[in-house]
C-alpha cells in the first residue's frame, strides 16, 4: 500500500481528492469506481499511521469488489490488508491474506502481482527467521520480474535481497545489491524507496567499517525520509541512523533517539519497528560497556519477539546477549 502515494505532496490533499472521487462515483452509481476510491483512501490512512481507519476502509473496498465480481481488484485489496496486518504484527493473519491474494492473482493471470505477493511472503518469512525461505521467495519474484522486464520492481527485489544478505552476515553483496537498487530508484524519482535503500547501504558499509561512507549514506536517507509522509520509513531510517551515530561515539544522542522511536512505534502499533529499535538500543548499550543494562534489554526482547512471531529479531537478540560475558562468579544459562 505504501507505494501508491509517495508522489503526493500533501496527504490531506490526496485524502480530499479521493473523498470527492468517492462521492462522485457513488452519485453515478459506479460501484467499481467507489471501491477504487475507498482503496486509495485506505492507502492514505496507512501512510498517516492510522491503521484502524485503513483496515476498516480496505474491508469496505474488498466487500464491494467481491460483490461486483472483480477478482483482480479484490486480490489487490487482500494484499493491502496483508501488508497492514504485517505492519501491525499480526503475522498469521497477514500470511492468510497473502495466500488468498496469491491464489486469486494466479487464477486471473496477473503475473506482476504474483511477483509482488511472492516478495511480500518473502518479507514475512524474513521476519519469522526463515532466511533461506525468504531468499527463495524473493528470487522467485525477481525471476518473474526479469521475465516481465519491470526495472522498477527488479530494484525492489534487489533491495529485499540486500536486506537478506545483511541478515545472513554478508555485507559485501548487500552493498552491491543496495547500490543497484538505488540507481534505479533515483532514475524513477522514487525518493522513499531510495531512502530505504540508502539505509540498507549504510548498514552494509558500517559492517565493513566504512564509517565515512556509511555516514554519507545515512545522511542522504535522513534527508529523503524527512520530506516523506511515510512515518514507518522515517522511523526505520532513524533506527539505522542511531546505530551509526553510536558507532561514531554519539551514544547519548543515539539512545535518546531510539527511546523516542520505541515510544512512537508503540503508539502507532508498529510492532516490528518497535522491536527493531529495542534491539538496536540493546546493542548500543552493549557497545558502550553498559553490559548489565544491555543484557536485560536483550533478554526481555528475545522472549517478547519470539512470543510475537518475530523469530529473526529474537534470534539476533539472543546472539547479542550470548556475546556478553557473564558477571564474575555467575553461572551462564540460556
Amino acid at each position: 500500500m505504501a507505494n501508491l502515494f509517495r508522489s503526493q505532496a500533501n496527504l490531506t490533499d490526496a485524502k480530499n481528492m479521493h473523498e470527492q472521487a468517492r462521492a462522485i462515483y457513488r452519485e453515478l452509481g459506479d460501484r467499481a469506481g467507489e471501491a477504487r476510491a475507498l482503496n486509495n483512501l485506505a492507502n492514505v490512512s496507512g501512510l498517516e499511521g492510522n491503521l484502524p481507519a485503513a483496515q476498516k476502509t480496505y474491508e469496505q473496498a474488498l466487500a464491494v469488489f467481491r460483490e461486483i465480481g472483480d477478482r483482480n481488484a479484490a486480490a489487490t485489496v487482500l494484499g493491502n490488508l496483508a501488508d497492514l496486518f504485517s505492519e501491525k504484527g499480526d503475522l498469521p493473519r497477514a500470511a492468510t491474506f497473502y495466500d488468498e491474494s496469491m491464489a486469486a492473482f494466479r487464477d486471473v493471470g496477473n503475473t506482476s502481482s504474483v511477483a509482488y505477493t511472492l516478495s511480500r511472503l518473502g518479507d514475512l518469512l524474513l521476519i519469522q527467521g526463515d532466511l533461506a525461505g525468504a531468499r527463495k521467495k524473493h528470487e522467485e519474484a525477481l525471476a518473474l520480474r526479469n521475465q516481465l522486464g519491470e526495472k522498477g520492481t527488479i530494484a525492489d527485489s534487489q533491495l529485499a535481497l540486500a536486506q537478506i544478505s545483511m541478515q545472513e552476515g554478508s555485507p559485501v553483496p548487500a552493498e552491491a545489491e543496495a547500490r543497484a537498487a538505488i540507481q534505479e530508484f533515483q532514475t524513477e524519482n522514487r525518493a522513499d524507496d531510495e531512502a530505504s535503500a540508502m539505509a540498507v547501504l549504510a548498514r552494509s558499509l558500517l559492517s565493513q567499517d566504512k564509517r565515512s561512507e556509511a555516514k554519507q549514506a545515512i545522511e542522504r536517507a535522513e534527508e529523503l525520509s524527512s520530506k516523506s509522509h511515510n512515518g514507518s520509513l522515517r522511523l526505520s531510517v532513524g533506527i539505522t541512523a542511531a546505530s551509526i551515530r553510536a558507532a561514531a561515539g554519539e551514544t547519548a544522542r543515539a539512545t535518546s533517539d531510539l527511546g523516542e522511536i520505541v515510544a512512537e512505534a508503540r503508539k502507532a502499533s508498529l510492532v516490528g519497528l518497535e522491536l527493531e529499535a529495542r534491539l538496536a538500543l540493546g546493542q548500543i548499550e552493549m557497545a558502550a560497556g553498559h553490559l548489565e543494562t544491555s543484557r536485560i534489554i536483550l533478554a526481555v526482547l528475545e522472549r517478547e519477539a519470539l512470543k510475537k512471531g518475530y523469530r529473526d529479531i529474537s534470534n539476533r537478540a539472543a546472539a547479542a546477549r550470548r556475546s556478553i560475558s557473564p558477571p564474575k562468579g555467575s553461572k551462564t544459562a540460556d
